[in-house]
């Protein structure tokens, strides 16, 4: 989405950038009725906000996702809305590729391709992006062992030395965690470190000195 105060990061915009904001419905239309936010739809006037989106997916078809069912929020609290009440970054709010990358925490680990670029749009995982050294998984695992570090401070994190098996993944699934919702353990996927580790497990090398990937 545009903006009038440079939240759309100027150059780094680009037409594959804000093109997905074609296939996104508000409730703009008459009687509320959903329609796509258009190119059309600029700032400073008819900005789309977050607010818009997260009203129009708790109370979407078939009751939406409900996304303030799983977040500190009071949908019906006037303060809490006025939180969100800001442009919509679509893109560049957005989650990308095989880790789930977000474009901020990319732009906070300086992520860029060979040639410097930092579109937004550059970190989904097409052939192309990857061979230009764009792409999500690079800067995902950066941002993975960013999230280590911060779970396991010191020595530690560096130069580990696990007693056991059961000590390393331990340490994994807390990192895990720590990745997915940082410190707050208040989460409906608090059990995201469990998770993710029961599913590693079916991607276990062949041999055990092979590489898990080739």
């Amino acid at each position: 989405m545009a903006t009038s105060d440079g939240l759309s990061r100027g150059d780094l915009q680009t037409v594959d950038d804000v093109s997905p904001r074609q296939v996104l419905l508000v409730p703009r239309g008459p009687n509320k009725a959903l329609i796509h936010v258009r190119p059309t739809d600029v700032c400073p006037n008819a900005c789309v906000s977050a607010q818009e989106f997260v009203l129009a997916n708790d109370f979407g078809p078939n009751g939406g996702q409900r996304w303030t069912d799983h977040a500190d929020f009071d949908i019906t609290d006037p303060a809490d809305l006025a939180k969100i009440d800001f442009t919509a970054q679509t893109t560049i709010a957005a989650s990308y590729g095989l880790m789930q990358t977000m474009y901020q925490v990319a732009a906070e680990l300086e992520w860029k391709t060979f040639s410097g670029q930092q579109n937004p749009s550059l970190l989904f995982d097409t052939p192309a992006n990857i061979a230009a050294g764009g792409g999500s998984l690079a800067v995902g695992t950066l941002e993975f062992y960013w999230r280590y570090r911060k779970c396991r401070k010191g020595d530690f994190a560096t130069d580990p030395d696990f007693t056991d098996s059961d000590a390393y993944k331990s340490m994994i699934v807390a990192a895990l965690n720590f990745y997915n919702h940082g410190p707050n353990t208040n989460k409906t996927n608090a059990k995201y470190g469990d998770d993710a580790w029961a599913l590693a497990e079916q991607y276990k090398p062949a041999h055990p000195l092979s590489k898990i990937f080739p």
